[in-house]
């Protein structure tokens, strides 16, 4: 092999590592957030508002029939959850933990109002 040959291979490989490098390097680290609403009795709540405040911003969501909503892709860190629903106590999560990669799941169980916890 000649010289100025092994030069081109050598910068070709470096250019080729460098762009097959990950794309998350300097994006910011996501994670998943799964919230599964349910009555005292363990069945799904449907159209339980969920609200996620955290680093980034507040966002509001509402589950579906199977009582689960779900945050994806949210910056990783720590968050509160607030779930309402009428007729139904406010439960409020602090100190809610979304790693970069994961998926974190939080069962929520709802009281009707004026029921102890």
């Amino acid at each position: 092999m000649t010289k100025k040959f092994l030069w081109l291979t050598l910068g070709s490989l470096a250019a080729l590592c460098l762009l097959a490098a990950p794309v998350t390097a300097g994006a910011e680290a996501r994670g998943n957030l799964r919230v599964v609403v349910v009555g005292h009795m363990g069945a799904p709540l449907a159209q339980a508002g969920v609200m996620l405040v955290g680093p980034e911003r507040q966002r509001n969501r509402e589950t579906g029939f199977d009582g689960v909503v779900e945050f994806p892709l949210i910056p990783q860190g720590v968050y509160e959850v607030q779930v309402i629903k009428a007729k139904m106590q406010r439960v409020v999560r602090t100190g809610v933990v979304v790693r970069q990669g994961q998926t974190m799941t939080l069962r929520i169980e709802m009281r009707p109002q004026g029921q102890g916890m």
